[in-house]
């Protein structure tokens, strides 16, 4: 009877400190596995803000040297806008690092009121995509790559008389505030998801 007393005793202090061991290291699993779930919070929301606020320099695609009669000028902004749609067929053809959007469809002509301007700052650029600059005979095309003001250099010695601004498909576009602030909504879910997976408070 003493000797199972005692053996029952042992297998009892045995069970207990098994149990107190394996419980410390959940404690300490949970722990970790808390901090991995914040810090990758907080690197997912860093990476969709920076997305979000980043804007870079336009790209320059390219320009159009008219000399009438050899080589005519661009006379609508649809003979513009097709000039553009070409050069953009030629950039996405590097490859880039990123596909730019293609097809431009839309656009917007403004006449600039101050012919000698060879440094033009154009502001108010909103939305649109893709820039034409006319400065005499010659065409200026750039992508605005986000840019909502920017300022423009003429390629020789006349000044602006003319620009179009153009907008295209929506595709390839890098993704907007809404749609980066759903991106981080579904990330931090999916990180909610694995705290209630693995039973972390």
């Amino acid at each position: 009877m003493t000797y199972k007393l005692w053996h029952d005793g042992c297998f009892y202090l045995l069970h207990r400190n098994e149990c107190v061991r394996r419980k410390q290291q959940s404690n300490k699993d949970k722990r970790s596995m808390k901090k991995l779930i914040r810090n990758m919070a907080v690197l997912t929301a860093g990476a969709c803000l920076m997305a979000a606020t980043a804007v870079a320099d336009p790209i320059f695609l390219g320009d159009y040297n008219a000399n009438p009669p050899t080589i005519p000028i661009l006379g609508s902004e649809a003979e513009e806008m097709d000039y553009l749609n070409g050069l953009i067929l030629a950039y996405n053809s590097t490859p880039p690092p990123v596909p730019i959007p293609y097809p431009a469809t839309t656009y917007d002509k403004t006449q600039w009121g101050d012919n000698d301007d060879t440094t033009p700052e154009i502001g108010n650029l909103g939305d649109w995509e893709y820039i034409a600059l006319k400065f005499g005979n010659n065409y200026t095309f750039y992508y605005l790559n986000g840019a909502t003001t920017f300022e423009f250099t003429s390629p020789g010695q006349n000044g602006l008389s003319h620009y179009t601004l153009f907008d295209a498909e929506p595709t390839n576009k890098t993704p907007e505030a809404g749609v980066t602030a759903i991106l981080l909504g579904t990330a931090l879910l999916g990180l909610g998801a694995v705290r209630r997976r693995v039973g972390l408070k």
